[in-house]
C-alpha cells in the first residue's frame, strides 16, 4: 500500500476516535490535510477498507449513528505513546499471554504486539513467570469458546444462564454422576479473570437490587454439565419466571452494578480468585517469615500490594506483611513456599534449634 495511503487512513482513524463526525466534516477534514484531490468515492472507499482490514490487519467497527461516524472501540495500543520502562515490561508480557492467544480478546493485543515487535525488545529476552511452577494449560476449544461466549455477553451487557458442577466435583471420575450434580445459574457477566492457568467468570446473581454478597465465581471448564448439554444461554423474563431464547435477553448496566456491588475493589485484598464476602469482610494482617530462595523471590515477585518488609535477619531471610483476606487461596499460595515460609513462632523455634545444635 502506498505511504499516503497509509497516512491517509490513520488520519482518519484519529480524527474518528476524538469524536462523532458527519461524512461531510471528515471529508473537510482530510481535504484540508491531504489536499482538495480526496474524492467522495476515494473516502468512502477508505472507510469500507478500515472495517474490512483495518490498521494492521485489524478491522475496525466504524458506526453511523444520528449521521455521525465514530469508532465504537479501543482498537490498539500506539507503542509511539510508551516511555522506555514501559516498552521493556513487553517481552514479559508476551510471554504471559503466548499461551491464551486464541482467546479472541487476546489475540487482537497478541497481534498488535508481535507486529511492532522490531520496535520494542526482543520477545525471547524475558523473565522468569511471576507465579513459579505455573502451569502451562493447553486450552480447549470448548473452554476458549465459553470464554468468548462471556466476553461477548459482557460487552452486550446481558445475563446468562448455564449449568454449572461445583468444583469439589470436577475430579470425580464418573461423568454421568457430574452430569446430575449440577446446578443452574443465572447471573449479569461482569469479568472474566485467571488463576493458575485456570479461567473464571466472576458475576452477580441474577435478582433485583443486588448486593456484594450477590458476586459468585465460576471455573469457565466446569460449565455446560447436566443432560440438556446447552452451554451458555440468554434467559428472558416471562410470566412463568425464565425461559430461554435468542431474543430479547435481561439486559443490566455494568457500570451501575460495578458501583452497586463493589466490583472494581472486591478482589484488591484478595489472594487467588475465590472470596467469599460473607466470610471476607475486611483483610487480616498477615506476616510470615521467607528463607533463602523464597526471600529472593517474594522481594522480586510481592505477594501482594500491600506486601511490607518488617525485617531481615542475617542470613537474608525477611520478615513479610501483607493486608489480604485470610481464603484458601491464600493458603494455597504460602503452601507453595514449603519450609522455607513459617509463622514467626515457627522461625523462633527454628532459630532457637540451630543455635543451641539441635
Amino acid at each position: 500500500m502506498h505511504k499516503s495511503r497509509v497516512d491517509r487512513l490513520n488520519f482518519i482513524v484519529e480524527f474518528l476516535i476524538s469524536a462523532p463526525v458527519t461524512f461531510d466534516e471528515l471529508q473537510s477534514a482530510v481535504e484540508l490535510k491531504f489536499g482538495a484531490n480526496i474524492k467522495e468515492r476515494q473516502l468512502r472507499k477508505d472507510i469500507q477498507f478500515l472495517r474490512d482490514e483495518g490498521i494492521d490487519g485489524f478491522p475496525l467497527k466504524i458506526k453511523v449513528k444520528n449521521g455521525q461516524y465514530s469508532i465504537s472501540e479501543n482498537w490498539g495500543i500506539n507503542i509511539n505513546r510508551l516511555t522506555l520502562n514501559e516498552r521493556a515490561t513487553i517481552p514479559f508480557l508476551l510471554e504471559l499471554i503466548e499461551p491464551y492467544q486464541n482467546i479472541s480478546a487476546v489475540k487482537l493485543l497478541w497481534k498488535h504486539l508481535i507486529s511492532v515487535e522490531s520496535e520494542i525488545l526482543d520477545a525471547t529476552n524475558v523473565a522468569e513467570s511471576v507465579v513459579f511452577g505455573y502451569p502451562y494449560v493447553d486450552l480447549k476449544e470448548v473452554v476458549l469458546k465459553k470464554i468468548e461466549d462471556f466476553l461477548i455477553a459482557i460487552e452486550k451487557q446481558y445475563a446468562v444462564i448455564f449449568n454449572y458442577t461445583r468444583v469439589q466435583l470436577g475430579a470425580v471420575s464418573d461423568s454421568k454422576f457430574k452430569d446430575l450434580n449440577y446446578t443452574e445459574q443465572i447471573i449479569y457477566p461482569m469479568q472474566v479473570r485467571s488463576y493458575m492457568g485456570r479461567f473464571y467468570i466472576v458475576g452477580i446473581l441474577c435478582k433485583f437490587n443486588p448486593s456484594p454478597s450477590d458476586i459468585r465465581t465460576f471455573a469457565i471448564d466446569a460449565i455446560g454439565r447436566g443432560p440438556e448439554k446447552y452451554e451458555i444461554d440468554m434467559p428472558i423474563e416471562s410470566s412463568k419466571g425464565f425461559k430461554f431464547s435468542d431474543h430479547p435477553p435481561i439486559d443490566f448496566n455494568w457500570d451501575s452494578l460495578a458501583k452497586r456491588t463493589g466490583l472494581i475493589n472486591y478482589f484488591s485484598n484478595a489472594i487467588g480468585i475465590f472470596r467469599d464476602y460473607r466470610k471476607h469482610l475486611q483483610p487480616v494482617a498477615v506476616k510470615r517469615w521467607f528463607m533463602g530462595w523464597a526471600a529472593n523471590w517474594v522481594v522480586t515477585y510481592p505477594l501482594h500490594s500491600s506486601q511490607q518488609i518488617i525485617k531481615t535477619d542475617e542470613c537474608g531471610n525477611i520478615f513479610v506483611q501483607i493486608e489480604v483476606y485470610d481464603t484458601p487461596d491464600l493458603d494455597g499460595l504460602l503452601a507453595r513456599f514449603g519450609e522455607l515460609c513459617m509463622s514467626d513462632d515457627e522461625y523462633r523455634v527454628k532459630i532457637l534449634s540451630e543455635d543451641v545444635g539441635l
